[in-house]
C-alpha cells in the first residue's frame, strides 16, 4: 500500500476518528472506505437517467413562434 500525507480539516479528522472508534476500525481503514465511496459516487451521476414521463397537453393555446401572441397570453394568465 502506498503511503501519503494528507492535511485534513480538524473537524473532518475528528469525525473520521469517531467513526473508526465507533466501528472498532482503524482511521486508515475508514479513510480509505470514505474516499472510495466518494470517488464511486461520481460514477453514479454519469449513468443514463430514467426517461421522464411524457404527457399530451393538447394543442398549444398560441403559436409559440409568435412572440407578441405569447406575451399577450402570459399577461392574460397572470391577471
Amino acid at each position: 500500500m502506498k503511503r501519503t500525507t494528507l492535511a485534513l480539516d480538524e473537524r473532518l479528522l475528528a469525525r473520521i476518528r469517531e467513526k473508526a472508534r465507533r466501528e472498532g476500525r482503524t482511521i486508515q481503514d475508514c479513510t480509505n472506505e470514505l474516499l472510495r465511496l466518494g470517488l464511486d459516487a461520481g460514477k453514479e451521476s454519469r449513468r443514463a437517467a430514467e426517461p421522464l414521463p411524457v404527457f399530451d397537453l393538447g394543442p398549444a393555446a398560441v403559436d409559440l413562434a409568435d412572440r407578441e401572441a405569447l406575451y399577450e397570453l402570459m399577461e392574460r394568465e397572470s391577471e
